[in-house]
């Protein structure tokens, strides 16, 4: 947007550095293969690529981002979800550890096998990085497996050495999380495969779409950066989607014009400044209330000092995690136009909120430039 009105350089890169052929780049659809009840995160097709590279002493790397073995444990008589019991979320079964974790304030239970609700059996599901480890290590049992993520690496240098040991050939496929998407450069990785993309798309935020697309074609990148030919697989069960259609193409601008049209019409940035002011409190009724304090000084300040300026206001509303570590979240999302005015706006109203004694149990904090995610 700022290149298109001239106020920044707008600098094309129309060549991979050094010349070299971008990968070519195959959108596997995974819905017959899950309907037939294929037990493997790993496709047929790509689990055939694999086997390619091994035979040929290549190396792969493969793309899941989302940690742990399995990511949902659900009681299979009373459907009850296994969870966290200071946030609003679903425990993650850590198979190394034996435990069930919270990925948000670090909680850990021991492995539950058994509904304490019902006595129902408990079933685990959903597919994390080390889950697909062990997949890997059984269907290619002579490979050498590495897992770079949150987990495998919080030891001191253990990222380093990780990558180290890959570099020097000690390992023949690598497994990660977002981590392993940018800035590596190993000659002989000759396949990259993204086994699991369709669940970034459907993240409730207006950068979705961006982060999927910066974040494929940046994987795919690190397929073929040495003499030998580079291969991407993309695993999706909507094979048709644009964003991957475009990132599977390296098609930047078309990409920038559907998005940019996209924003235009939902009024997001950059056609709107983007605002989360955040409510945080030990009760759910005290955060709501909280936020609705909020939202009547805005209103009140607004009516006062700033009544030509354009204001939408979304919500209240609680934020996609509900609370955290006992802390109950609620959220009020503005839109506005950028400048001087809107903030000093939000400044008056923050100021009123905090004169108002009824929210003294309550804190909040403003977000400028949010991604609306919360």
């Amino acid at each position: 947007s700022l290149a298109e009105k001239g106020s920044i350089n707008l600098v094309r890169l129309p060549e991979r550095y050094g010349h070299m052929p971008l990968p070519k780049v195959r959108v596997i659809d995974m819905r017959e293969e899950l309907m037939a009840g294929n037990p493997f995160c790993v496709g047929r097709e790509l689990k055939q690529s694999i086997d390619q590279r091994l035979e040929r002493g290549e190396q792969c790397i493969l793309l899941l981002n989302r940690r742990g073995y399995r990511t949902v444990s659900i009681c299979s008589s009373c459907k009850s979800v296994v969870r966290c019991k200071s946030c609003d979320t679903a425990l993650v079964y850590h198979k190394n550890l034996a435990a069930h974790v919270c990925h948000y304030c670090g909680y850990t239970l021991p492995l539950q096998e058994v509904c304490p609700q019902c006595g129902g059996a408990i079933r685990h599901t959903g597919i994390g990085t080390q889950k697909i480890e062990e997949e890997l290590c059984t269907l290619f049992p002579t490979a050498r497996v590495a897992r770079l993520d949150l987990d495998s690496t919080s030891r001191k240098d253990s990222a380093r050495r990780i990558l180290s040991d890959f570099a020097a050939g000690r390992y023949d496929i690598l497994v990660g999380t977002q981590m392993i998407a940018k800035g590596l450069d190993f000659k002989k990785v000759t396949l990259v495969g993204v086994l699991s993309v369709d669940q970034m798309l459907l993240m409730p935020s207006y950068l979705a779409f961006e982060r999927t697309f910066s974040m494929l074609t940046q994987v795919i990148g690190r397929s073929g950066r040495g003499e030998l030919a580079g291969e991407a697989v993309i695993q999706t069960i909507d094979p048709e989607n644009p964003v991957i259609q475009l990132a599977a193409r390296q098609d930047y601008e078309s990409f920038y014009r559907r998005e940019m049209l996209s924003r235009r019409l939902h009024l997001y940035p950059p056609f709107c400044a983007l605002c989360t002011v955040g409510f945080l409190a030990p009760s759910e009724r005290e955060a709501a209330a909280a936020a609705d304090s909020f939202c009547e000084a805005l209103r009140q300040v607004k009516e006062r000092s700033f009544p030509e300026l354009p204001l939408r206001v979304l919500g209240p509303a609680p934020m996609r995690v509900a609370y955290i570590g006992g802390t109950f979240r609620y959220r009020v999302t503005l839109k506005f136009r950028r400048g001087r005015p809107a903030r000093e706006l939000v400044r008056a109203a923050g100021e009123r909120f905090l004169q108002d004694k009824n929210n003294k149990n309550a804190s909040f904090f403003v977000d400028f430039n949010s991604a609306g995610d919360l």
